[in-house]
């Protein structure tokens, strides 16, 4: 009997797709011994059904048949090692033969089987071979793989040419510019709009290294961000003005991210480019926009109250005074009371408005000096006293043994703002406590307090111009809704930053820091 798998390794040239590889071993058995016959089987992945891969004559078909339902193929084999079956009354399989099972995987998994029916007198002549049929297994698996990923390839490369068309397509109609560098600082990619927005041609830089090609200021820039880049991951939004006609210049952004491939290894660095000319204009006039209406609702909502509550008052005095008649001395120094504190109110929005708009202008000068925080903070709270009864404030001063640099008269405009916000939002007998300290290069200042707080949707408005949080217990609590603001733009001045922790009605702690490194100079640049 010639050997299996020299009739199996002459069918080689034969093979031109996966499939073949089935047949090249089913017919290696055929054409080796005419006793023997083969039924080449696949293995369906998402049902795991075994499935002829050609026909098969209607009377071997039964007898495969058989085999699938009782069990016989869906033994456990293992890859590259050949299974001999003589378990008839198992398998229910014609007594005079046995079953050779030549299982063929790929990735591990077993993609196809054949079975090979030969007569029970040439298993021990088949049995001296099963060093062969592993072999044959294993040569037959590795084929089959080789096909798979050659078929795979043709599919995936007529895919690429058509994915790669597409791709180009969007690259060159995609309303912003593009630029791809690769690892050399060569420009791969510079599409249409890229040329339109630099005044370049793409064929004079594709292929090139953006050294070579840019203009000298582009050039400068292009280094800038490409070194920011490496080093940041990513660079959202870098703005360079551009010349596109003499003493004509827009603004561009430039957003770039570094290009990895699949291993994660660097490959070069993606550019996006947009004329934000438009966008900030566009974005300028919103918010302007929304700040004239915002003004006007404030200033309505908060001039109202007050002068209707001095007209009627007003009035009465009038009316009292026409008709001959005393109000009473108790009446009219309540009276007097109410409209002073109502021009009190006009009077600190107005002050609101100017400060912000100072502050906003940049026409606000910071004048620091050595302050000692102990009795800085007692000065800023003197004038809540009147509130001891309702509200006790505790200072605390930590770790801060020497003089802190700072204009005390602005800071202490965010301190009346952190304590006066502290009473006006917290219940009666709630204690409030204003604590200074040291940590590091920072100097902190924070007020706490037991009050209401604030809800999570509300958060990220609390610093905004004219925002007030809205909620059954704010309804009767006036304000201009710039305190906070004006904070803001004061620390700021001082190149800090404002926070607060807030849980809705369990309290608030609004607090400020000031790097101290950065404050140590008697001016602001």
């Amino acid at each position: 009997m010639e050997k299996v798998i020299n009739r199996f390794t002459k069918s080689f040239f034969n093979i031109q797709d996966s499939v073949d590889v089935f047949q090249a071993v089913a017919d290696a058995f055929q054409l080796t011994d005419k006793a023997a016959y083969s039924v080449c089987l696949r293995v369906d992945q998402e049902t795991f059904e075994f499935n002829p891969v050609r026909d098969v004559d209607r009377i071997l078909l039964n007898n495969v048949n058989k085999c699938i339902e009782n069990g016989l193929c869906g033994q456990l084999l293992e890859p590259n090692k050949v299974v001999f079956i003589t378990d008839h009354e198992r398998f229910n399989i014609n007594t005079e033969e046995a079953v050779l099972l030549l299982p063929v995987f790929y990735n591990k998994v077993q993609h196809g089987l054949i079975l090979t029916f030969f007569p029970i007198g040439l298993l021990e002549k088949f049995e001296e071979q099963r060093c062969d049929f592993d072999s044959m297994s294993e040569i037959a698996s590795r084929t089959y793989d080789l096909m798979i990923n050659l078929e795979q390839e043709c599919e995936e490369n007529e895919k690429h040419i058509e994915v790669e068309g597409r791709l180009n397509n969007i690259v060159q109609n995609v309303v912003h510019g593009l630029i791809s560098l690769d690892i050399s600082n060569t420009v791969q990619i510079f599409n249409k709009n890229a040329e339109i927005i630099f005044g370049i041609a793409a064929p004079a830089v594709i292929g090139k290294s953006y050294r070579e090609t840019f203009p000298e200021k582009l050039v400068r820039t292009f280094d800038i961000l490409v070194e920011s880049t490496l080093i940041e991951g990513s660079i959202l939004d870098y703005q360079v003005d551009i010349e596109i006609a003499p003493g004509v210049m827009i603004p561009v952004g430039i957003s770039s991210s570094v290009l990895l491939d699949n291993t994660g290894i660097h490959q070069g660095i993606i550019c996006v480019c947009r004329d934000m000319s438009l966008t900030k204009e566009v974005n300028r006039l919103k918010e302007l926009d929304q700040m004239k209406s915002e003004f006007v609702s404030m200033v309505s909502h908060e001039l109202k109250n007050p002068i209707a509550i001095i007209k009627s008052s007003i009035e009465t005095f009038l009316a009292a005074r026409r008709m001959g008649k005393s109000l009473g001395e108790d009446y009219e120094q309540n009276t007097l009371e109410s409209i002073n504190d109502e021009v009190n109110r006009l009077s600190q929005l107005i002050n609101d408005i100017l400060n912000l708009s100072r502050i906003e202008a940049g026409r606000v000068e910071v004048k620091k000096e050595p302050n000692n925080v102990q009795r800085f903070l007692e000065s800023a709270v003197h004038m809540f006293k009147i509130h001891e009864e309702t509200h006790p404030i505790k200072i605390e001063v930590e770790n801060i043994d020497q003089p802190i640099l700072f204009d005390p008269d602005k800071i202490k405009q965010v301190v009346i703002n952190y304590v006066g916000n502290a009473v006006k939002y917290s219940p009666q007998g709630c204690n409030i406590l204003v604590k200074a300290v040291k940590e590091g290069n920072d100097f902190k200042l924070m007020v706490s307090d037991s009050g209401i707080g604030i809800p999570e949707d509300r958060k990220d408005d609390v610093f905004q111009k004219f925002s007030r949080i809205s909620t059954p217990e704010t309804a009767t609590i006036s304000g201009t809704g710039l305190g906070l603001s004006i904070c803001k733009k004061i620390v700021e001045l001082h190149r800090g930053h404002v926070w607060f922790e807030s849980v809705y009605q369990k309290g608030s702690t609004f607090g400020f820091t000031l790097p101290l490194s950065n404050i140590n100079t008697s001016s602001m640049e």
